[in-house]
């Protein structure tokens, strides 16, 4: 009885941290809106916003990231960066830009980290001299899935071993205990 209620605990465990690093590997969120999907949220949430009227003019993507671009013909500009789960076609936003008519971004533009579960770099919005809404990379990639599944499997092999250890030690223990019980009874 004691065997099969220990095994039920070591499954869920396993249940448990299995969701836990999916959780951790997908970047601590969930994402909630389709692929299919993602143009129509987006312009939902400009108009939302009080962005009137306007289309999708372009979309540029970059590792498991995708930037729309917004224009309308009242002069409004805007620009929103989604990133994708790494576990299917879900996206989330993490950056909205929006300009009124006549605005303009200063000459630095406006920075932004994207961490795409993938790589984490920074984006640089910035609007050309024609107007145009404009991304560009700036700086170096950081390859934050390789470093998360590396310190996963540091993790995980200290596991391992302090498992062997643990029962070499224990089977030890318990060859001493023989011994000495054989040494009692002898005697």
């Amino acid at each position: 009885m004691n065997q099969k209620i220990g095994r039920m605990i070591t499954v869920i465990c396993l249940i448990a941290i299995v969701v836990i690093v999916s959780f951790f590997l997908n970047g601590m969120t969930i994402h909630h809106i389709q692929g299919i999907n993602l143009q129509q949220t987006f312009l939902q949430t400009l108009y939302q916003r009080g962005m009137t009227e306007g289309a999708v003019t372009r979309e540029e993507i970059y590792c498991n990231s995708k930037t729309l671009f917004f224009e309308n013909e009242a002069g409004q500009k805007a620009a929103a960066t989604y990133v994708k789960s790494i576990f299917g076609d879900k996206w989330e936003q993490v950056f909205l830009l929006e300009l009124e008519k006549e605005e303009t971004l200063n000459k630095e533009g406006v920075p932004s980290l994207i961490d795409d579960h993938i790589f984490q770099y920074e984006m640089k919005y910035e609007q050309k001299e024609d107007g145009t809404l404009e991304i560009s990379l700036t700086g170096k990639q950081k390859p934050v899935l390789a470093i998360r599944l590396f310190g996963m499997g540091v993790v995980i092999a200290a596991a391992v071993v302090g498992r062997i250890v643990g029962v070499w030690l224990g089977r030890d223990k318990i060859g001493r205990l023989i011994k000495e019980n054989e040494k009692k009874n002898k005697s």
